[in-house]
């Protein structure tokens, strides 16, 4: 979790930045760093009770008198919800399966598990596979329903406090 720390007051810059510079000595799970683009200072944390302990020992430990704003929790999203693509993604994973394989039908004992790789008949399977076929990987993805997207946004907050 990582949030932008900045003074209120323009002359509080020095002790803040002295707080920060105190702080990652003193809890080294702690990171900081300046936002080259932007030169924001930020403040990383394991979680978000390691955030709110850091916070508080910046402001009563470590930069005493230096009033600071502290802004939202930064998320970076590396994964995300979409709903179902007008594509039809059959002709690519049918076609990269053959070409892959050189042109065998598929894996034989997968078959005997298309119900667990399939459960809705939504999901497509792809199969990615290294040189000389030593090793096969297959990957199975499917959308979540509307309706399910719409019911984790209304409770938002009663996912995040699990």
């Amino acid at each position: 979790v990582r949030v932008s720390v900045s003074p209120v007051r323009l002359e509080d810059t020095d002790a803040l930045t002295l707080g920060l510079i105190r702080l990652k000595q003193a809890d080294p799970a702690a990171s900081v760093a300046r936002n080259p683009d932007t030169g924001e200072l930020l403040v990383g944390c394991c979680g978000d009770e390691h955030l709110h302990r850091c916070i508080q020992d910046l402001r009563q430990l470590y930069a005493i008198g230096a009033d600071c704003r502290v802004s939202e929790p930064m998320v970076e999203l590396r994964e995300t919800v979409a709903i179902d693509p007008p594509i039809d993604w059959r002709q690519f994973t049918a076609d990269s399966r053959e070409g892959i394989l050189g042109g065998r039908s598929g894996i034989s004992w997968l078959s005997e598990y298309s119900s667990v790789l399939k459960p809705d008949g939504k999901g497509e399977t792809s199969f990615f596979a290294s040189d000389g076929v030593k090793c096969t990987i297959s990957a199975t993805a499917t959308a979540m329903p509307e309706d399910l997207l719409k019911w984790l946004d209304e409770h938002a907050q009663q996912v995040r406090r699990g």
